[in-house]
């Protein structure tokens, strides 16, 4: 469905019919285009769609969030932004089970293009840089690592937190000759991957401190 089609739709979302966009969603999406005329091809409708969702986050009108969000994964299937944004609604909306379900089926459990690795899907909606996504794909981990530690599903929230850190461990190993750090991996793998993640930086760990914090409590 056409964007402006949904903001008219007030008897569903509530969303007010003037403006058709509040004012500073209004600027930040003029100002968002304008910084990425050069870059990569992008849907703009993405990036409205983004500004409303975290206005009514804001604003704590959750329903009105959480209807926009479904509206933008079903317009932008493969975008990792839109599916976060989902299920953030969702947290944030005090459903945790619903939030862990979508970044399941809809972030982890889903198939890549023939291009794409499994943790590669599209870029980011605002230009698409590397930085950008690897934030979005961070946040996503924490998200579920959250989900999962609401629900009492220590186990899964700690793989959630690690598994990125341990694939780009063995990787830094691997590409060492087994070397990590300056220093030769011997005895014990996982006392060489925590000492590795707390001198790295920036933090290895989804969302850093914070996600540290959170394995702290998980252990």
């Amino acid at each position: 469905r056409n964007i402006h089609t949904i903001m008219m739709a007030s008897d569903v979302c509530q969303v007010p019919p003037k403006p058709l966009l509040p004012a500073n969603c209004q600027t930040k999406y003029i100002l968002d285009k304008k910084s990425i005329e050069a870059g990569p091809c992008v849907d703009y409708d993405e990036i409205v769609y983004t500004s409303l969702i975290q206005t009514y986050l804001g604003l704590l009108c959750y329903d009105n969030a959480i209807f926009l969000a479904e509206r933008l994964a079903a317009h932008c299937p493969q975008s990792e932004n839109a599916i976060y944004l989902l299920s953030y609604c969702h947290y944030r909306s005090g459903s945790p089970k619903q939030a862990r379900s979508v970044l399941l089926t809809r972030w982890l459990g889903r198939t890549a293009p023939a291009s794409c690795s499994r943790w590669s899907f599209s870029p980011s909606v605002y230009g698409g840089s590397e930085a950008n996504l690897e934030r979005t794909r961070s946040a996503a981990r924490y998200l579920l690592a959250k989900c999962c530690f609401d629900l009492g599903l220590y186990d899964e929230a700690e793989e959630a937190l690690l598994r990125h850190c341990r694939e780009v461990f063995f990787k830094a190993v691997s590409d060492g000759k087994g070397n990590i750090c300056g220093a030769k991996v011997r005895g014990n793998v996982n006392d060489a991957m925590d000492k590795w993640i707390l001198q790295t930086t920036p933090c290895p760990v989804p969302n850093g401190p914070a996600g540290l914090q959170l394995l702290g409590n998980i252990c």
